[in-house]
Formats: C-alpha cells, structure tokens, sequence
C-alpha cells in the first residue's frame, strides 16, 4: 500500500501541533492547580483580607418591599446583610466588589445604584475599616426575569444561593440557607 507523500506531511503536522497542544495544556494546569473553596456556613464568621466577615441575613424580594425603583420591569432584589469587623490596630480596607452572588448557572454582581441608596454612610465598594470598628453593608443583587428558565415567586426564592468571594488560588463560599 503506498502512502501519498503529501498526506504523510499532513498527518506528521497534525501529530506534532496534538503533542504541542498537549504539553501546553499539561504546562498550564501545573503552573495554574486547582482552587482550594473554603464553604463556610450561613452565620459563621470568616477572615476576609484580616477583616472578620460574617452573613447576618438573606432576603428575597421584588424592589419595592427594599423602597428601591425597579430597575427592570420583572426583577427580584437579593440582599445579602454582613457584618464587617476589623480586629487589628490599623485600619484595613475590604472591596466588596469581589463579592458575587450564585445560584447554579445564574451569577451576578453588586447593582450600584442600590447599593448607594441602601448604604448611605458608605462611598464606593472599597470599605475601609478603623481598627477596632464595626460595620453593617447590604449588598443588593439583582435577578431578572431573562436570567433563568423559572420566573415564578416559588421558584426565585426556592434556589439555592451562595455568596462567593474568589482570589485565585482561594474560592470562598458563603452558604446562605
């Protein structure tokens, strides 16, 4: 059987680019190792960036049961409570916007708009913590109709929550049921 000269370049090129692609993939996942995730329960606190980080509540609710204005015609509003203390002599600083609420598939970010108004003492999603202080921060997510398959009051407030916090190579996850 003889084998066309052009056809055994192409296979030989083809073998040579797998074995490449391959040892990239093997070099890569050694450099990057899998995230260590660190659940933590509804209530217990946490060390977060040396603050002391703990979920006091979780509510679901369309916009007007928080008095915010919908920002979308269909939405739910989910707030999350924390509570903030720093235990060190100095001040330290804590971005909430590292903060993401998920739900199986569905994630989302903090909504600025409702942060501002929930949190009127507070500028910004960097929060700076005196030494020694406490602070309550609502965190408000949003939940729109378009995001998931089942839009109904039963089956928003029936998903499984969490709040997640991920600096590679560390993944936190807050439960919040």
């Amino acid at each position: 059987m003889k084998i066309n000269k052009g056809v055994a370049v192409g296979l030989t090129i083809i073998a040579i680019a797998l074995i490449c692609v391959a040892f990239r993939i093997y070099s890569i996942n050694k450099k990057f190792p899998a995230m260590n995730v660190t659940t933590i329960p509804f209530g217990e606190t946490t060390s977060v960036l040396g603050a002391e980080v703990t979920i006091n509540s979780f509510k679901i609710g369309r916009p007007e049961e928080f008095s915010l204005v919908p920002q979308y015609e269909n939405e739910y509003d989910l707030i999350v409570e924390m509570i903030l203390y720093n235990p060190e002599d100095e001040a330290l600083t804590l971005p909430l916007s590292d903060f993401y609420l998920e739900s199986g598939a569905w994630s989302n970010g903090l909504v600025m708009d409702y942060y501002g108004i929930l949190n009127p003492n507070f500028r910004g999603f960097t929060i700076l913590l005196e030494p020694k202080k406490e602070a309550t921060i609502l965190l408000p997510y949003l939940l729109i109709d378009s995001q998931v398959r089942q839009f109904s009051d039963d089956a928003v407030k029936e998903r499984e929550y969490k709040l997640v916090r991920i600096k590679y190579p560390n993944k936190e996850v807050f439960e919040l049921s």
